[in-house]
């Protein structure tokens, strides 16, 4: 009997919320019913769980479960969250929810941070998948210039990691050297050693591919730091990115490569060189149909065209696009930019 996994996505979209009722309706469907799934529970449970050795008082117990909502889960709770965890479907919809380069990471900023709100409170919030929920509300606040926040939310998801969510260690070291990147160079050179090998562990090829990517990203950040003292570090920084695979399968990664190449060809004196860069970014953002990438991408092609309508036309095409997104980090560029053009024909 297989309870507790399922091979696909039983939601097509996220829950809204997701109670223990849920949870206990799901196993008990995927064991044939309440009191198989109290049988299967009563074989699988340590021994330390002390569980009777009567089924019906198992049933009334997980019934009693299905009463709490969002309460803590009691014994029954953390038995069926031990053995079985969450669904495939929500705990890959959490980790969508968590990850700086999913998909999920371009919606509107108040709704994605509704629905992590939604998820943070049980049973979600006493799963392994918990992790996931505080990294997605580190980068709501992140995105909302709430550094105090972030830092919050990083520390809460380090609490909750366990080993057996190796994605998610990663995602939290490439936060916390985001946050320190700022402060400490050498403390941030540290945390991304430990994230690259930390890549090692990862079991997916996608996820290898794409948080390779953002540590040679990170890495180029801070090699390009005090590029107007020193141009040469430029250089530096665009062999980083060179070294991103540019024939990769995947759409974020390709993205990576060719904005961080389009920033260092361009500041190195090569804005042509920067602009076929900076477009084709947006073209691999759009074909993953990533709109804050696609964002970046059209902003750093502000930068490089230069003042005139061909800089006024790509930057109402920003504005509109982190109106939607809501996002204040990218108003906050935007506005260092310049204000959104009112010439007729481009509002």
């Amino acid at each position: 009997m297989s309870v507790g996994h399922e091979s696909g996505h039983r939601f097509g979209s996220p829950p809204l919320a997701f109670a223990w009722a849920q949870l206990v309706d799901h196993l008990a469907l995927e064991a044939a019913g309440l009191s198989e799934l109290a049988r299967h529970l009563q074989d699988t449970a340590p021994a330390s769980a002390r569980l009777s050795d009567d089924p019906m008082t198992v049933e009334r117990g997980l019934r009693r479960l299905r009463t709490r909502a969002h309460h803590e889960g009691n014994k029954y709770g953390r038995l069926l969250l031990r053995c079985y965890g969450l669904p495939g479907s929500v705990s890959a919809w959490a980790r969508e929810m968590g990850q700086y380069h999913s998909r999920s990471s371009d919606l509107p900023v108040t709704l994605r941070a509704d629905q992590l709100r939604l998820w943070d409170r049980p049973p979600i919030a006493e799963s392994l998948d918990a992790v996931w929920v505080h990294l997605g509300l580190a980068m709501v606040a992140l995105r909302r210039l709430d550094l105090d926040r972030t830092r919050r939310e990083a520390e809460l998801a380090g609490e909750t990691l366990s080993a057996r969510r190796p994605a998610a260690a990663v995602e939290l070291l490439l936060l916390r050297a985001r946050l320190a990147s700022d402060v400490d160079s050498d403390e941030t050179h540290e945390i991304l050693s430990e994230a690259s090998d930390a890549l090692a562990t990862l079991p997916s090829e996608p996820d290898r591919a794409c948080y390779q990517a953002r540590c040679l990203d990170q890495r180029a950040y801070l090699k390009n730091r005090g590029w107007r003292e020193d141009p040469a570090r430029l250089e530096g920084g665009l062999a980083l990115y060179d070294a991103i695979p540019e024939d990769s399968a995947h759409a974020f990664v390709r993205f990576r490569r060719d904005h961080g190449r389009a920033f260092c060809l361009w500041r190195l004196g090569h804005p042509a060189e920067g602009l076929v860069a900076a477009r084709a970014a947006g073209r691999h953002a759009g074909d993953g149909g990533y709109i804050r990438f696609r964002l970046m991408a059209a902003m750093l092609e502000a930068h490089i065209v230069g003042p005139g309508p061909a800089r006024d036309a790509v930057l109402t095409r920003c504005h509109r696009m982190a109106r939607t997104l809501g996002d204040a980090s990218f108003l906050d560029q935007l506005t260092r930019l310049g204000p959104a053009p009112t010439k007729p024909g481009l509002r």
